[in-house]
């Protein structure tokens, strides 16, 4: 009997603490995703300044790719920018690059890095991907400090000019 009673204030512990997360949940979700989408649009505002940016519709895009989306002075379009995410045995990876009209890398703006060597791979993305259009992705030396990090880096920025490249704009 004494293991039945304890048991049962166990579950019932259990079951306030459910209760308790879900109430938070239902009040701090919202808060998060707005958030969440400022950050990309701070992100985005800083692949390509003073433009606007319309949502494009994954077709058949590879599954790293989160969101998509025109990048437009007018009704000019100047480029594509594209949420990647990728995650590897050091951690995750989050970014957003932005494509040129020529299947250049213009920027490469990380939104998550938890990876173990965090700012190497940050020192990495920025003096590589982020002095001037990066037209050959394919030969981006990823020896940084934090090989793992910048290949994966490398990888999803060529998710993002491959997806461009292929034509699923």
């Amino acid at each position: 009997m004494k293991y039945f009673k304890t048991a049962i204030v166990l579950c019932i512990i259990c079951g306030l603490c459910a209760v308790l997360i879900a109430f938070i949940n239902y009040f701090t979700a919202p808060i998060i995703e707005k958030n969440k989408i400022e950050a990309q649009n701070k992100a985005c505002s800083e692949i390509y300044p003073g433009l606007t940016y319309e949502e494009v519709e994954l077709n058949g895009a590879d599954s790293a790719i989160e969101k998509k989306w025109v990048a437009k002075d007018g009704d000019t379009v100047k480029g594509y920018i594209y949420s990647l995410n990728g995650k590897n045995s050091y951690g995750n990876i989050s970014l957003l690059v932005g494509i040129n009209l020529d299947g250049s890398a213009e920027k490469v703006v990380l939104t998550e890095n938890t990876q173990s060597f965090a700012s190497k791979v940050k020192n990495h993305v920025k003096s590589t991907y982020n002095n001037g259009a990066t037209a050959d992705v394919d030969n981006v030396d990823v020896k940084c400090g934090a090989t793992f990090g910048a290949t994966l880096v490398k990888e999803l920025v060529l998710i993002a000019v491959n997806d461009y490249k292929g034509g699923a704009n």
